[in-house]
């Protein structure tokens, strides 16, 4: 409610006041409405100056990354080309490998061989020692040919052991030296034409020794029945006899002289 107490204004000064204010809003609103464009305007210059800033950092960017792509490929083909030749040469290696692998399977089966047969040179050894032993103690001369027989077997046992030596050696350099592939496959094709070697000439020792103990046997047979013979013609003649009593006798009648 208005108060009484206040003067209404002049009709002339109200229409007066109400087109100045009417006047004010309009220019007030055309105001407002050109300070908006203006900010819209710099608001648009800032967004496309952003934009071109923008563009220009994707296209450097771009550039650096097609840059980056094309090194990146260059070191790829550069690594390929490396790792070609690499894994040619590792193939190579297996390969030489798998060669040296197979010649020490070869190596191995044929020591496997020549112990399983030095096993039964030692038992045929070990046993024609034992009987020319037991018939050592008929006679000086066996005894001294099981000498000359024991001297045999013990050259024949050393010239093993050298063999043994001469194998543990080349298993420790072939150890030692698997990278030198191709002076490898040398040393084990000149070690199996050694061993071929070695195995033909034990064959050969084998086969004189077996003659040889046989020539032996036969001649200690024929010298333990002469020897045999010799002593049951001896003791079986009646003049021995009496020759060893007659001894007998005199070997008392000394002694009992000897006594007194």
């Amino acid at each position: 409610m208005k108060n009484q107490n206040e003067l209404a204004p002049p009709t002339l000064f109200e229409e007066s006041l109400n087109k100045q204010v009417s006047s004010n809003q309009h220019s007030y609103h055309l105001n407002y409405l050109n300070e908006l464009w203006t900010k819209q305007q710099s608001l648009n210059n800032e967004i496309t100056l952003g934009l071109k800033d923008v563009n220009v950092t994707i296209n450097d960017s771009k550039s650096q990354q097609m840059k980056y792509l094309k090194d990146l490929t260059s070191k790829f083909q550069q690594h390929e080309q490396f790792i070609i030749p690499l894994m040619e040469k590792i193939q190579k290696q297996d390969d030489n490998y798998a060669q040296i692998m197979n010649g020490l399977d070869k190596v191995n089966h044929f020591n496997v061989s020549i112990e399983k047969n030095l096993k039964q040179e030692s038992l045929i050894n070990q046993a024609i020692i034992d009987q020319l032993s037991f018939q050592d103690q008929s006679t000086q001369t066996i005894s001294n040919k099981l000498h000359q027989f024991e001297e045999q077997n013990k050259q024949l046992i050393n010239q093993l052991e050298q063999q043994e030596h001469l194998y543990e050696a080349l298993n420790e350099k072939l150890q030692l030296q698997e990278a030198f592939h191709k002076t490898l496959m040398e040393r084990i094709e000149h070690q199996e034409a050694l061993t071929q070697k070695v195995s033909r000439q034990l064959d050969h020792l084998k086969s004189i020794l077996f003659e040889r103990v046989a020539i032996i046997l036969e001649k200690l047979e024929a010298n333990f029945k002469l020897s045999s013979n010799f002593l049951y013609g001896m003791l079986s003649k009646p003049t021995f006899v009496q020759r060893l009593t007659i001894s007998k006798e005199k070997k008392e009648e000394k002694e009992k002289e000897e006594i007194k």
